[in-house]
């Protein structure tokens, strides 16, 4: 839709306008957004588009004001305090990273977008379709388009963004795009080099190529889609809790978890009146589970043990999650700073067994 509008003459203000606002939503999406809004930016000023500091004046103000009030409420917010812990110290250890751990999580990413189980034939594969594609992203970035102003910038800000695990999600968002680069690729060497006849033949052995490549993957995934498993757990079997481990008692193990933890938020609803507020490592989860309103927990080294108490001063009530399920903080945070100035309000276990593991629980602070 925004390639349309943005297709249409520069001089009718009335494009540009429902363009401006698609696009000052855009950040709400989280990084996604903003990495359009800066390749918008870029490609209003490199294209001197007419009144483009307006354009860029008027999609900037929803985030400008979302910031100051989220500002005023938390003077640091979590994503801030992520970076800060990523970047702050030496810079050798911090180049090192982006270089030895960050692109590597890219490219596992990538690949895993074809196939989970990233076995060497789809890696070739996804080798090939990447290096078509920068063909084609080449191109478009010279001729200023939009589309490769916002691959470059998605790309570098998922490179510099402290990912602990690899980023199967965040290229997700670009797929598409890279995809749909290759082809175009594909096709304009094939116009440039062969005859007619034989670009069709390549176009369906390609296509025939791919398919057979990716195959063992898809029945790997029909295969563990179809898996037997008990009614309550129907639900995660297309998540990647259920389609990415490696053995079948991984897999059951990893979903019966995430139950649990669901059901942890679910049941702490009941003891948190409303209008109340809670603190969780996965307050968004949490809030949309319990029905009531949640805050992130400041992340580890941020704040003095002596001082947290104090920082989270706001909720009575906090959330411990015991899984190893947040890429940022311990097992159980924040219950060691914490200083013994709570009560257990419920404990979620495994099982009903008095000595089953706990999974959850939820305490309130004296």
């Amino acid at each position: 839709m925004l390639y349309i509008l943005l297709k249409k003459p520069e001089k009718n203000y009335k494009y540009w306008l429902v363009a401006l606002l698609f696009i000052s939503s855009l950040p709400l999406i989280r990084v996604t957004g903003v990495a359009f809004l800066l390749a918008f930016f870029v490609y209003l000023y490199i294209n001197k588009i007419p009144h483009r500091f307006i354009y860029m004046a008027i999609s900037a103000i929803p985030i400008i004001v979302w910031k100051i009030f989220t500002t005023s409420n938390s003077p640091r917010g979590v994503y801030e305090n992520i970076l800060s812990n990523f970047y702050e110290g030496d810079i050798r250890p911090i180049v090192e990273e982006l270089f030895l751990g960050q692109l590597p999580n890219l490219w596992i990413g990538w690949h895993q977008c074809f196939d989970i189980q990233r076995n060497l034939e789809s890696g070739l594969v996804a080798a090939c379709v990447l290096a078509l594609a920068s063909v084609t992203w080449a191109l478009r970035l010279k001729n200023k388009r939009l589309d490769s102003l916002y691959v470059m910038f998605y790309l570098i800000l998922m490179w510099l963004w402290p990912s602990i695990d690899s980023d199967l999600r965040y290229i997700f968002v670009v797929m598409p795009i890279l995809v749909y680069y290759s082809c175009l690729s594909l096709f304009l060497i094939l116009e440039t080099y062969t005859k007619e006849s034989f670009k069709k033949l390549v176009c369906y052995a390609s296509i025939i190529f791919v398919l057979i490549t990716f195959l063992p993957t898809d029945l790997y995934a029909l295969n563990k889609f179809f898996t037997q498993v008990s009614p309550e757990l129907k639900r995660y079997r297309s998540t990647k809790y259920w389609l990415t481990q490696p053995s079948s008692f991984e897999m059951d193990n990893s979903v019966l978890i995430l139950n649990k933890v669901t059901q942890s938020y679910k049941e702490a609803k009941q003891y948190i009146p409303e209008g109340e507020c809670a603190y969780s490592v996965h307050y968004e989860e949490f809030m949309f589970h319990s029905r009531r309103l949640a805050f992130p927990l400041p992340l580890p080294g941020r704040v003095e043990k002596d001082n947290f108490v104090k920082e989270i001063g706001r909720c009575e009530y906090i959330h411990i999650n015991n899984t190893n399920s947040h890429p940022y903080v311990p097992v159980a945070y924040p219950i060691e700073l914490l200083g013994g100035n709570f009560d257990y309000l419920m404990l979620t276990r495994m099982t009903d067994a008095a000595e089953s593991p706990i999974v959850g629980a939820l305490v309130k602070m004296h």
